[in-house]
C-alpha cells in the first residue's frame, strides 16, 4: 500500500471522509515497541538498550493535520543497559556497568518521501558502576538533545527503525560530596570524554490503531463451483482463527480528602486464545473536579494469558462532589472491547 494511502488514511480516521473534526479529537493513539536496541557511549561497548523481554514503548498521539506526534515524558520507557567485565583502569579495575536514561519528552515528525517517523527528543543519563562492593553513579551535567531518523514503515506489519548519535556531556557525581565518586567519574570521563559520541539504533514496530498495520481486507466472494450429480463435493473442515478476549481490572481508589490526589491500579488482560492487537485504553472519570492525569494508553499486543498493568493518579479538587467514579475502557482490533468501573470516596 502507497504511503499516501496511508497518510489519508490517518486524516480520515481522524477528521473523517467529510475532512471535518469528528466529536472525538484531531488526534489518533500512536505507539511504538523497540524489542532490540543498542546504545554506544564514547569508547565503551555497545549496550543493549532493548530487548524483547524489556523493550522500550512509546505511547502518544499523532495530529490528523501535522501529523506530528507527540510522546509525554511519562508514557516513554527506556529500559536500563547494563554490561559486565568493564575495564575501568587503574586502580578501580574490573567492574560493572549500567546505562539509566531518564526520557524528558520526545516529539515525532512526519517523514514522507520515506513514509517514516523521525523522533526528537531529550533526555538525562546516568552511568552506575559497581566494582566489588562500591557502587560509583556519574550523571550527565544536562539532558541530552537526540534525533532518531526512522526507516520506512512496512504498512503491512508496523516494522520500524530508528537510529542517531549526539554529542557526550560531562559526567558529574551523582552526589558532589562524595569525593570518591567525584574521583571516579573524572577518571570514567577518560573513556567518555564530552567529545565523544552517543550512538543509538533501535528496531521494533510502529502501530496506529486501526490504520497500521493495515487491516487485512475481507476475502472476495466467490462463486461455488457446480457439484456433478454423480460426484460429491468434498468434505472440508473449516479453519478456526484464536481470538484474543480482553478484561478490565480496576482497583478501588482509596478515600481521599477533596482538593487532594489518590492512585489506583488498572490492569488490561488478554483472557482469549489469540493476541490481542491495538489495544487503546481510555480513562475517564464521573463528575466534576476530577480528573484522570493520563486519560489514555496505547498497547501495541497483547499476547494471549498476558497482561498490562499501570497506575493512574486522580486529581481532585476542593469543589470535587463527594463521591465520583473512574471508568476505564479498553478496545483492540476485531471489535475486542471491555469496561470496567471503580467508586472513588471523597472527603
Amino acid at each position: 500500500m502507497r504511503s499516501t494511502t496511508i497518510v489519508a488514511g490517518i486524516t480520515a480516521g481522524i477528521l473523517g471522509t467529510a475532512g471535518v473534526a469528528t466529536a472525538t479529537a484531531a488526534t489518533q493513539p500512536i505507539g511504538i515497541v523497540f524489542t532490540t536496541g543498542t546504545t554506544k557511549v564514547g569508547t565503551l561497548p555497545g549496550v543493549a538498550t532493548a530487548t524483547s523481554a524489556a523493550p522500550a514503548a512509546f505511547q502518544g498521539t499523532i495530529d490528523a493535520t501535522s501529523l506530528q506526534a507527540t510522546f509525554p515524558s511519562s508514557t516513554v520507557t527506556l529500559p536500563d543497559g547494563t554490561l559486565d567485565s568493564v575495564d575501568f583502569g587503574v586502580p578501580y579495575g574490573t567492574g560493572k556497568l549500567v546505562l539509566k536514561t531518564t526520557p524528558i519528552g520526545f516529539t515525532g515528525a512526519p517523514n514522507l518521501t520515506l513514509f517514516s517517523l523521525d523522533l526528537t527528543g531529550t533526555f538525562a543519563y546516568q552511568l552506575q558502576a559497581t566494582i566489588g562492593t562500591t557502587t560509583y553513579s556519574c550523571n550527565s551535567e544536562a539532558p541530552v538533545p537526540v534525533t532518531l531518523k526512522g526507516t520506512a514503515i512496512n504498512p503491512a506489519t508496523g516494522a520500524y527503525s530508528a537510529s542517531g548519535s549526539q554529542t557526550n556531556l560531562l559526567l558529574r557525581a551523582a552526589t558532589p560530596t562524595n569525593v570518591a565518586e567525584g574521583l571516579f567519574c573524572t577518571a570514567l570521563a577518560l573513556k567518555v570524554p564530552p567529545t565523544a559520541q552517543i550512538t543509538s539504533t533501535f528496531t521494533g514496530f510502529l502501530a496506529i490503531p486501526g490504520l497500521i498495520p493495515v487491516p487485512s481486507a475481507a476475502p472476495a466472494a466467490t462463486t461455488p463451483p457446480v457439484s456433478s450429480p454423480t460426484t460429491s463435493a468434498p468434505t472440508t473442515t473449516p479453519t478456526t482463527t484464536k481470538k484474543g478476549r480482553l478484561s478490565v481490572t480496576v482497583s478501588k481508589p482509596a478515600s481521599v480528602k477533596r482538593g487532594r490526589s489518590t492512585v489506583t491500579k488498572v490492569v488490561v488482560r488478554n483472557t482469549g486464545a489469540g493476541t490481542a492487537r491495538s489495544v487503546t485504553v481510555k480513562l475517564s472519570a464521573a463528575g466534576k473536579g476530577v480528573t484522570p492525569r493520563s486519560t489514555s494508553k496505547t498497547y501495541t499486543t497483547i499476547g494471549a494469558g498476558k497482561s498490562r498493568t499501570f497506575s493512574v493518579r486522580l486529581r481532585t479538587k476542593a469543589t470535587s462532589p463527594k463521591s465520583s467514579a473512574l471508568k476505564v475502557t479498553a478496545k483492540g482490533t476485531g471489535g475486542l472491547s471491555a469496561s470496567k468501573s471503580a467508586s472513588l470516596k471523597l472527603r
